[in-house]
């Protein structure tokens, strides 16, 4: 064809051919200019949406002469449809890539010819693709890979469906190769590697060396001021320097955010006395990130080795198993590729030894794909007056990375800088993450006054949890399916379903999504076995068969034991009077668009170990007191024990709990949290009055505790009237509505 009419639009059947070509793969460029209209149109820019905006990527090359010109009118308006996904490489021209910068390079990495003709038996895949034997779907996390999956979908503008699908789930985390589907429809699929160490429950159970090996060492100030009082510290044979060791697990989300955590900890700001004073750190957080990351995601899990991370005053090191790949080795020419980094080389160094893994991180926003995170990792160390060195161990077999902090902060003999530690104060929020909520309710008409009224009027039909008003019962249970499946007391014409806008734009939408959210808490907390006042929006455990209980739990940085009920004694004889219990309060908050779990550490006293508490408004007061001598660092220790029985010790993200014996579990929501605290550093002199006070507080609390014992005392008289007395009549709708009001 060379008509005008003839070439004006490529011949459909062929685009059709060409298609799934486009949206699976890489497309690169080379030799064409972009000026001619039916390829760039039916080709190209007519295959954005088929093709997820080119989500694999154009690479057009040019000239490394004309790379600053202005792009074909064609190619400029391809490249704004698909934004990122458009890369613009420089080339020295057609021969010398194909020549120079392929062929030779193969050569020089001493890769053998392959023979053209048919290909003989399977490719292998890339390691993260690889069914993983020792895992099973049912023991991937689908929420998770639900929430990761459409956080993915969005930033590349994929279509996803707005609440948990099941099978949108399997469809694309097999498109994403993070599960491999059978042909036959009846065996269940089964997760690749990288499908196992970013979603499954427990990835460290059975490949226990896909983890971390963290060791900090230094002085003991400086571990105690990161870590706090409750931290192990074991001595060295280096006089005056200690260690501290974990072995941080999860998935790779989880241990991500636990060592970005703990490197924000020893990476306190201090104050850099110049001709004017500025707030440095040692090191700049995105190198720390970027090292992470590196790690996790390049390392080979193949090797049954654990990455290994050092940290001291002085430096951070990562030791990954698995040097680097072949591909990066062949584009590096037998050069150290420090040196290449240091001499601007970026993205062209790029080499992926677990794209899948790789391609999830990105999508999360966890890593940039477009440049190198060596080479910003090098350029953030060096702006912040550190050095850096990295590089393949001897014989490839790992890669090594290590950040030195910036001189002036460990320079104790010239004193360029001045740390000014007691006004450097690190805060980590009392506040955890909701991850996902969910995104509509349903209701229906009802005329019960409450959800207890509601309850009895039913009898023995099922009522899941709610909450009533306005002649209306709300609940984050699928109504539609509830009614459909079983007989209720709703009327399945009558059910209604509305997204959370449309629930705001109601008068009182938003308490009833508060109060909807605060009784999935309170389920959460009695399935996993604690005590709730539901009133006072607290919690706590009961004592044991021992009057005294303690439970052992995963700290921030290692496990340790917490007495979380005590029995207090008269003064005079071992006779128990009450329990002091470790508990919390909650709240939920709203910020925006997004929601937390506020907990606040404290304290409550009952008089059985159970639930008889010492319930005089007095008591409040003394429990604030009893609280007020708990400082920082214990508050964040008593924050981080309650987030561990939340979560009962989850790494990352967990999903809130139904009651055992809750018939109605298949029709709850599925409601997310995250297990990791947000915090920041910064430097305020706010508080440095603060421990001014503990000797006024330490006589405080001999008398706070003298008064529990007295109103202990008073209690246990009036609780024996109590039971000598008839007991009296309750108007339990009248309790009912009350507690809908409170």
């Amino acid at each position: 064809m060379n008509l005008a009419t003839e070439v004006a639009k490529l011949d459909p059947d062929v685009v059709e051919r060409l298609r799934p070509l486009l949206r699976d793969h890489p497309l690169i460029v080379v030799g064409y200019r972009g000026m001619e209209a039916s390829v760039m149109t039916d080709l190209l820019f007519d295959q954005c949406d088929y093709t997820n905006g080119f989500n694999k990527g154009i690479f057009w090359c040019d000239m490394k002469r004309n790379i600053s010109e202005p792009l074909s009118p064609m190619t400029q308006r391809l490249a704004d449809a698909i934004g990122s996904n458009f890369n613009r490489v420089p080339i020295d021209g057609f021969d010398h890539l194909l020549r120079v910068d392929l062929y030779d390079q193969l050569v020089a990495a001493k890769v053998p010819p392959k023979a053209l003709g048919p290909v003989i038996g399977p490719i292998e895949l890339p390691p993260d693709m690889q069914v993983f034997d020792d895992g099973a779907y049912g023991d991937l996390d689908e929420r998770l890979l639900f929430s990761r999956l459409q956080q993915y979908a969005k930033k590349h503008s994929e279509p996803s469906p707005d609440r948990f699908d099941a099978k949108w789930v399997e469809d694309i985390a097999a498109a994403k190769k993070l599960i491999q589907q059978d042909a036959d429809a009846d065996t269940p699929p089964a997760p690749t590697l990288a499908g196992w160490l970013m979603f499954a429950k427990q990835p460290t159970t059975t490949l226990p060396h896909a983890a971390v090996k963290l060791t900090v060492k230094g002085p003991e100030g400086w571990l105690l001021a990161a870590f706090g009082g409750d931290v192990d510290l074991v001595g060295t044979d280096t006089e005056g320097e200690f260690v501290v060791e974990r072995n941080v697990g999860g998935t790779l989300w989880n241990q991500l955010n636990v060592l970005i955590e703990i490197t924000a900890l020893l990476n306190a700001p201090f104050v850099l006395k110049e001709s004017k004073s500025r707030d440095v750190t040692p090191y700049h957080p995105q190198a720390l990130k970027e090292m992470i990351v590196n790690a996790l995601v390049h390392r080979d899990y193949n090797v049954a080795q654990p990455i290994q991370i050092i940290m001291m005053p002085t430096q951070i090191e990562t030791i990954s198993p698995g040097g680097l790949t072949e591909e990066v080795a062949a584009k590096t020419g037998g050069e150290e590729i420090e040196s290449l980094i240091r001499g601007g080389s970026r993205g062209e160094l790029k080499g992926y030894r677990n794209p899948v893994i790789s391609g999830l991180f990105y999508g999360s926003s966890e890593m940039d794909r477009k440049g190198s995170g060596l080479s910003d990792m090098f350029q953030k160390t060096v702006d912040n007056n550190g050095e850096v060195h990295f590089g393949p161990t001897e014989g490839n077999t790992s890669f090594r990375v290590v950040i030195f902090a910036r001189p002036e902060a460990v320079d104790e003999i010239t004193r360029t800088a001045v740390a000014d530690q007691s006004e450097t104060v690190r805060f980590t929020t009392n506040l955890a993450e909701f991850v996902s909520i969910p995104d509509r309710i349903w209701h229906a008409s009802t005329t019960a006054k409450s959800v207890h009224g509601l309850k009895r009027a039913a009898e023995d039909l099922p009522v899941p949890p709610g909450y009533v008003q306005d002649g209306r019962f709300f609940t984050f249970y699928d109504l539609t399916r509830l009614t459909s499946d079983l007989v209720t007391p709703f009327d399945v014409d009558d059910v209604e379903e509305l997204t959370i806008q449309e629930l705001f734009e109601q008068g009182n939408g938003l308490n009833i999504l508060r109060k909807l959210l605060h009784d999935s808490v309170d389920e959460h907390l009695r399935a996993i076995g604690l005590v709730v006042d539901e009133d006072r929006r607290r919690a706590h455990f009961s004592r044991g068969e021992e009057p005294n209980r303690k439970i052992t739990y995963q700290g921030r940085v290692k496990r340790a034991t917490r007495t979380i009920v005590k029995a207090r004694t008269k003064r005079d004889s071992d006779d128990v009077l009450y329990y002091e219990h470790k508990s919390f309060s909650y709240s939920i908050m709203a910020f925006g668009v997004d929601w937390g779990l506020f907990i606040n550490p404290g304290y409550v006293f009952t008089r059985d170990g159970r639930s008889r508490y010492l319930g005089r408004e007095r008591i409040n007061i003394l429990s604030t007191k009893r609280a007020a001598r708990d400082f920082n660092p214990s508050v964040m220790h008593d924050v981080s024990f309650w987030m561990a029985c939340l979560s009962e010790e989850a790494e990352g993200v967990f999903a809130l709990r139904t009651e055992h014996g809750n018939e109605l579990a298949e029709y709850a929501p599925a409601i997310l949290l995250n297990s990791a605290f947000p915090g920041i550093a910064f430097n305020s002199s706010v508080f440095d009055g603060g421990r001014s006070i503990d000797d006024e507080l330490d006589t405080s609390l001999s008398e706070v505790d003298l008064e529990l014992e007295d109103l202990a005392a008073e209690d246990d008289d009036d609780y024996e009237e109590l039971h000598d007395a008839d007991d009296n009549e309750v108007d339990h709708d009248a309790d009912d509505e009350s507690e809908d009001r409170q």
